[in-house]
C-alpha cells in the first residue's frame, strides 16, 4: 500500500550560513505535530540534520526539485516561543544573517546536536497493562526493562512505530526523564610553568645556571618561558637547578588572552569618519 500523501509542508530553519529557509514535505503521521517552533529531524544533503519549524505552507510551493519528507518531529511541543522567533527572524533579516544560525544562537544548550540526550524509564513508568498508556507507554515500559539510559534513536527501535513526540510524552507524563551529557569535550586547561627562587646555594654553578639565579634574585620568580627568553635557560638546566634544591618550578594555570602578546599597532594619525 502506498504511503498518504503529504498534508502540507514546512520552511525550516537550518544552522547553515545560507541566507534562506529551507522547505521540506511533511508525512501524513507529522502533519499535526510539526507546528512553527518545534524542531524536526531533516535529510540535508548526505546527513540529517536538526532545524526549527519557521511555518506552515498549505499549499505544495512550485520547484522543479522533488520536496524530501522530514525524518521525525522532535518536541511535543514548541522550544522556541512564537514572540521569540518573530524576533530571531526578524533579526536575521535586519542584521543580513542566515537565519539558521540566528535560531540556533537562541536554543537553549540541551536542545543542540552538540549535547547529546539520554532518556531512562522512571519509578512511575505505567504496567503493561495500561492499554491507555499507548506507545509512549510502551515506550517508558520497555526502558524499564532495558535498565539503563539509551539514546534517543535507540529506544525509539523498543517500539515498532515509536517516534520523538512519543518519547517527549512519556517525559511529560513522567514516565520517563532526561539527561544531557556534552560530548564535545572540554577546553583543556592552560598551564604555564613558573619557577621561584628557594636560596641562591653555594658551590659551582654553570653559566646559565649562575645568569638564572641572579634573574630570580632579582625578580623572585619567573615563568620558564621568560627564563629562556632572557638567559637562555633550558628545560634540561631548570631541572639541574631544581634537582639541587636552588629554585621551585610549578605549574600553575593561567587565563586564556590571545591578544596577549599582540603590541598594539602605533597610529599615525586620527581616523577620518565616513
Amino acid at each position: 500500500m502506498s504511503e498518504r500523501a503529504p498534508e502540507r509542508w514546512v520552511e525550516v530553519a537550518i544552522d547553515v550560513p545560507v541566507d534562506t529557509a529551507f522547505t521540506y514535505a511533511v508525512p501524513h503521521g507529522l502533519a499535526e505535530i510539526a507546528t512553527r517552533g518545534c524542531r524536526v529531524l531533516v535529510p540535508f544533503r548526505n546527513r540529517s540534520r536538526t532545524g526549527v519549524v519557521l511555518r506552515q505552507l498549505e499549499e505544495k510551493p512550485k520547484t522543479r526539485f522533488a520536496l524530501r519528507p522530514i525524518a521525525d518531529v522532535l518536541d511535543a511541543s514548541p522550544v522556541v516561543p512564537d514572540p521569540q522567533l518573530e524576533v530571531l527572524e526578524w533579526a536575521a533579516r535586519y542584521y543580513h544573517q542566515p537565519v539558521g544560525e540566528v535560531v540556533a544562537l537562541a536554543l537553549p544548550g540541551e536542545a543542540k546536536l552538540a549535547s547529546s540526550r539520554w532518556v531512562e524509564a522512571t519509578d512511575a513508568a505505567p504496567s503493561a497493562a495500561d492499554e491507555e498508556a499507548g506507545r509512549a507507554g510502551a515506550l517508558a515500559l520497555a526502558l524499564r526493562h532495558a535498565a539503563r539510559p539509551l539514546r534517543p534513536e535507540d529506544a525509539l527501535q523498543l517500539v515498532a512505530g515509536a517516534r520523538h513526540h512519543d518519547l517527549d510524552t512519556a517525559e511529560s507524563s513522567g514516565w520517563v526523564r532526561s539527561t544531557y551529557r556534552n560530548e564535545g569535550g572540554r577546553v583543556a586547561v592552560k598551564t604555564e610553568r613558573v619557577v621561584s627562587l628557594v636560596t641562591r646555594g653555594a658551590g659551582h654553578l654553570g653559566e646559565v645556571q649562575q645568569r638564572v639565579i641572579a634573574w630570580l634574585l632579582k625578580t623572585r620568580e619567573a615563568t620558564a618561558s621568560d627564563l629562556r627568553h632572557h638567559v637562555g635557560a633550558t628545560a634540561a638546566v631548570l631541572r639541574s637547578l631544581e634537582k639541587r634544591g636552588l629554585i621551585e618550578v610549578r605549574e600553575v594555570e593561567v587565563v586564556r588572552d590571545p591578544f596577549a602578546r599582540q603590541p598594539l599597532a602605533p597610529r599615525a594619525s586620527d581616523p577620518v569618519l565616513s
